[in-house]
């Protein structure tokens, strides 16, 4: 599994907030991820793609605005499903928690560790709905899925470390370790 970003944003929620009062278009101005604060910067924003083997894994909002992914939130709910699975549960749903999203699920035997992707239920966001055609129980290594995740981790923190040092905290509450 690899996991790429690129071109990464943020934007100041005061000045999102004063931009809409005042219906000023783009109601959004992207700053360059150095302007990430502890104050009202908070989100990361950039191009994201999971893709396993030569695969590209579907993922809301990617196809109408994949330079507006939410990079923030990919990873919490990667760590969490990383940890999840570290801790030796033989399964874990990851779901975006959206109204058209999906719900990703993780179902590890042994040291294969298979995903399958359905689109969310229209009453339930967190329930599994349409199975995904082609996303059903599709295979990879545990290892390449665990190495992976720690090496997006660990890219997204050293360059979060080195272009914000007054922000990447908001995420990294802790130096990762070496051997990452």
């Amino acid at each position: 599994m690899q996991i790429v970003y690129r071109n990464l944003w943020t934007f100041s929620g005061s000045e999102m907030t004063r931009r809409m009062k005042a219906k000023i278009e783009p109601r959004i101005e992207k700053l360059p991820i150095s302007k990430l604060r502890k104050t009202d910067t908070v989100s990361i924003s950039g191009e994201f793609e999971i893709r396993i083997g030569d695969r590209k894994l579907w993922i809301i909002g990617n196809a109408s605005a994949p330079e507006q992914m939410k990079i923030d939130v990919w990873l919490y709910w990667l760590t969490t499903a990383f940890t999840r699975l570290e801790e030796g549960e033989p399964t874990y749903s990851l779901c975006t928690g959206e109204q058209g999203g999906a719900v990703y699920l993780f179902e590890r035997e042994g040291e294969m560790l298979y995903l399958s992707v359905f689109r969310a239920h229209d009453r339930d966001p967190f329930e599994p709905g349409e199975p995904m055609e082609g996303w059903q129980r599709v295979p990879m290594t545990y290892e390449s899925f665990r190495r992976g995740f720690l090496d997006f981790r660990r890219r997204l923190y050293n360059e979060l470390k080195a272009q914000a040092p007054e922000g990447y905290r908001l995420y990294f509450k802790e130096d990762l370790p070496s051997e990452d």
